[in-house]
């Protein structure tokens, strides 16, 4: 190319200019640029000098290649109209056929492929035009002038190629209106071919794939299970459970497809593992069936092809198991927050899901720093978890007034009504453990009347009733020393033993602490007081 360029640019000889854009068009195709292959085919027509009819017919191949399907069109019929001697015109009408084939313009591909037929001497182009037009009539469903075209081929061709391309169509042909022994029983009239348990296990695969590729799921899975039911350890029953599923699922048969899934894992085959295990895990995924779905995934994770599938699997795993192993939810979240595409959400997830397990597991110092990574990214459900998580914390430090401040600050923050009505139910037991049990009953009656949780609403009322039936007590009690105990002195002291100090009430409940005693111990003080006295 490089040296006919050069003689391009030097010669003014047309024959010889002729005959370089010819050469230098067949070898930009040769080199796959088709955008000069067509300049220089198109120069080499405009030259019109010889080889014209090959110019046009190749032009339109390269034209096809660049998708330029009304230029190819257009070209092809000028051959046809121009050089009816051209020894490219058997290729046209076959180009022609195939384009509005392709194009499921089946009429007019009929037409061309008729035309072919009626005139053209070439035994291997009539045979394909004989295969076409079988294909055609069988997408049309005209079956029985398909099986018609197809029997031509059967008997006159010698062509094995050919001859199983026929046969694979026969049986699809008769497979389609339920007659597969009426093919069996024309293959059997061929004395120079039999079918071998081998073949038939190839033509009827073939058969349903070929529905496969034409999109005719319905006839495809019908196809495929007869595949699956007569030959169950064929050749390609791994390749008939596969299409068989994805057949079945393109028809709305989620249940069929997943049994064959399954059919495919239980196996133990590699060939089409990821893509069954792919679709079982998201089907249960879906469904919320997380059991089944994080067995398929921890697979997936193993021999996942792509990084995205990996992540997916990550990622979906984190979450089958956070209502189920807060311990392994935990472990891949942290996998989740090495993925190097995470956004805050997704980040925020992970930890919170990290932290519980930090605090289930007791380590309440690590959990508190990662709560409160999460409230610092995330301003949803996460960080209104992180914020409640936060308070319960310092209320166990017994900082009782900043808890108080953190929950007022979840509430004005978040809109959380799950978290916020935690905190709330917290919040109570704040207020009671600062003696402000007027308080702690309106916190739980607004919680009770307003939340819509019912674990949170009963655990609020069943703490409501606690609080009601203490003061019931101390009244009753009040009621009785008024009646049967006088005061005689203005100031009296009762002092309680305890293991190691003591404590003192005096006359008005005002109570005097050592410093010594912790926060829950002074509640069981009180309470066992009220009982007791």
């Amino acid at each position: 190319n490089k040296y006919f360029r050069i003689f391009e640019k030097n010669t003014k000889d047309s024959l010889y200019l002729n005959d370089t854009y010819l050469r230098l068009a067949d070898g930009f195709f040769m080199l796959n640029k088709y955008d000069l292959a067509n300049k220089y085919y198109r120069e080499a027509a405009f030259c019109n000098i010889f080889d014209l009819d090959y110019a046009i017919y190749n032009r339109s191949v390269v034209a096809g290649l660049l998708s330029k399907d009304q230029l190819k069109i257009q070209l092809l019929n000028n051959l046809l109209d121009n050089h009816k001697s051209s020894s490219y015109y058997d290729d046209a009408l076959l180009d022609l056929a195939k384009h509005h084939k392709n194009s499921a313009e089946y009429e007019l591909s009929l037409t061309y492929y008729d035309k072919l037929i009626s005139l053209s001497n070439d035994v291997d182009l009539i045979t394909k035009s004989r295969i076409s037009r079988g294909m055609i009539y069988f997408s049309i469903d005209s079956i029985n002038m398909a099986i018609n075209e197809f029997v031509f081929v059967v008997k006159n061709s010698k062509n094995k190629i050919y001859l199983m391309e026929a046969l694979s169509g026969l049986q699809s042909a008769y497979s389609s209106i339920a007659k597969i022994e009426e093919y069996i029983n024309l293959v059997d009239t061929l004395l120079e071919f039999s079918i071998s348990k081998a073949e038939q296990d190839s033509l009827t695969y073939h058969a349903a794939f070929m529905k496969f590729s034409e999109e005719d799921y319905l006839k495809a899975s019908i196809t495929f299970m007869g595949y699956i039911e007569k030959f169950q350890d064929g050749v390609f029953i791994d390749d008939a459970n596969y299409y068989g599923a994805v057949s079945f699922f393109n028809n709305g048969d989620t249940a069929q497809a997943t049994l064959l899934y399954e059919d495919i894992i239980s196996s133990g085959s590699v060939m089409h593992r990821e893509n069954a295990l792919v679709f079982l895990a998201r089907k249960y995924y879906k469904e919320g069936d997380f059991i089944q779905s994080n067995e398929y995934y921890k697979e997936i994770e193993v021999i996942a092809s792509t990084n995205s599938l990996r992540r997916e699997a990550f990622i979906r795993l984190m979450y089958g198991y956070e209502k189920k192993d807060i311990n392994i939810a935990s472990k891949y979240a942290k996998h989740v927050i090495s993925l190097d595409k995470k956004d805050n959400w997704l980040l925020s997830k992970a930890k919170i899901i990290i932290a519980r397990s930090e605090f289930e597991s007791g380590n309440y110092a690590k959990s508190r720093r990662t709560f409160q990574e999460v409230r610092q990214i995330s301003y949803y459900e996460e960080g209104a978890e992180a914020q409640y998580y936060l308070a319960y914390l310092t209320f166990l430090d017994d900082s009782l007034f900043l808890a108080e401040e953190m929950i007022f600050e979840l509430s004005e923050k978040y809109r959380s009504d799950h978290f916020i009505a935690k905190a709330f139910l917290l919040l109570a037991d704040i207020y009671i453990a600062q003696g402000n049990v007027f308080q702690a009953k309106a916190t739980l009656e607004s919680i009770i009347e307003n939340h819509q949780g019912e674990n949170i609403v009963n655990a609020s009322r069943k703490k409501w009733e606690k609080i009601v039936k203490k003061q019931a007590i101390a009244v009753e009690k009040d009621t009785e020393e008024e009646y049967y105990i006088e005061i005689l002195e203005d100031d009296i002291d009762y002092e309680l033993e305890t293991q190691n100090d003591s404590v003192i009430i005096d006359f008005n409940y005002e109570v005097v602490y050592p410093d010594s005693l912790k926060k829950e111990d002074k509640l069981n003080i009180i309470n066992n007081y009220d009982e007791k006295y």
